[in-house]
């Protein structure tokens, strides 16, 4: 009996690996070097992939904005390799769909130059509803920055649920951030079955009061059996968890930069029998055809 052996592998997940999505709301005060942190986040550009949250005043700011601290912050996220977005509420879909569009052409016009650019928009305050005009009003601001004549510069579009949301709003969004709470919280927290069917680079989970570089190791750990790719972990809290560089954002960045990239497997057909071998496992597998 002739036998055939043939050889092919897969993924079993994407193929990024862990990324930081960082809610940079603090002022860029570059003439204290002690208290500046746009420097701090630049350096760590250069280890893991880091997307900023700008947002000047609960949004892009008004006309003169953004102001000359502001460019320089941006200027030092740029050099660092750092991307950005800028910060836009949307009031759970309630707000006016022609403010929000003002301030998406905002941040397409005035935050766009030869040293720093704004390339997408953080939605906050997204709505989880499955109603038809709560979700038209989503996929109306998608294709605004995706298409419309008014946001070229703009492409990426990220989602703050911050907490379960239905996998429909997939179909109009970069990111969903489906969860943003305590470390308390996201211990106890379950994702939706199907982000598993989706790359972990589409989902993300801001963390706060995260007590120690033990447990910042812990809540990276939880992210990657979660399949969310993409989180921030500060040991702030609440009223702002998000205007102070987290105590251990070195060994942060350092321990998501040692993320591994996912697993492939090697498939071996001979017969009637399928091998496979998962790369870093002690012994094959084997399924019957």
């Amino acid at each position: 009996m002739l036998m055939f052996l043939y050889f092919f592998s897969i993924s079993t997940t994407d193929a990024s690996s862990l990324g930081i999505i960082y809610p940079l709301y603090s002022y860029p005060n570059w003439y204290d070097s002690d208290s500046y942190i746009y420097d701090d986040v630049a350096s760590a550009g250069q280890q893991v992939k880091i997307t900023t949250i700008i947002n000047p005043d609960n949004g892009p700011g008004g006309p003169s904005s953004p102001n000359g601290d502001y460019q320089r912050g941006l200027s030092d996220l740029s050099a660092g390799n750092v991307g950005m977005v800028g910060y836009v509420h949307t009031s759970y879909g309630k707000r006016d769909i022609e403010e929000v569009k003002s301030e998406i052409i905002k941040y397409n016009d005035s935050f766009n130059t030869a040293n720093f650019n704004v390339t997408g928009i953080f939605f906050d305050e997204v709505s989880s509803s499955t109603d038809h005009q709560v979700m038209n009003y989503y996929r109306n601001l998608y294709d605004f920055v995706k298409n419309d004549i008014h946001s070229t510069n703009l492409d990426m579009v990220i989602f703050n649920h911050g907490t379960h949301a239905p996998s429909s709003y997939l179909d109009f969004s970069d990111v969903m951030v489906i969860f943003e709470g305590s470390y308390q919280q996201w211990t106890d927290y379950e994702p939706d079955a199907y982000v598993e069917a989706y790359p972990s680079n589409r989902f993300a989970a801001f963390i706060y009061d995260v007590p120690s570089p033990g447990d910042m190791k812990t809540s990276i750990d939880l992210a990657m059996s979660r399949h969310v790719g993409n989180v921030f972990i500060t040991d702030d809290a609440l009223p702002n968890p998000w205007d102070s560089l987290p105590s251990y954002w070195k060994d942060e960045v350092s321990d998501v930069a040692a993320v591994p990239l996912p697993s492939s497997a090697l498939f071996f057909l001979t017969g009637s029998t399928f091998i496979f071998w998962f790369w870093g496992k002690k012994d094959p597998k084997v399924m019957s055809k």
